[in-house]
């Protein structure tokens, strides 16, 4: 998870527990600026306290977990789709089907 998620996450939040980003900001003691710029995605590097500060106050926690070795590209993800509908449509026909 980058920062871009993290800032999607917290906006997710915030906005579903019905705090504005300046509630926010005062409850965690930064601007709402920079409660802003993380929403957005425009703020490169907030700081572990802060980030943590920021979720703690949403009543959310920062997990660290495996790294995947190696993100799917979107092509592979569509041949995997892909393989997936034809193997439905042959479980549904019951037989082999050419593409």
């Amino acid at each position: 998870m980058d920062l871009f998620e993290i800032g999607e996450l917290i906006r997710t939040e915030r906005k579903a527990l019905g705090l504005t980003q300046e509630a926010l900001a005062k409850k965690v003691g930064v601007s709402r600026r920079t409660v802003s710029q993380l929403e957005l995605g425009q703020v490169s590097d907030l700081g572990i306290r802060k980030v943590m500060a920021l979720l703690g106050a949403l009543g959310l926690e920062l997990q660290a977990t495996p790294i995947r070795v190696k993100r799917p590209t979107l092509d592979e993800l569509q041949k995997e789709r892909a393989a997936e509908k034809q193997a439905e449509l042959e479980r549904l026909s019951g037989r082999k089907m050419r593409v």
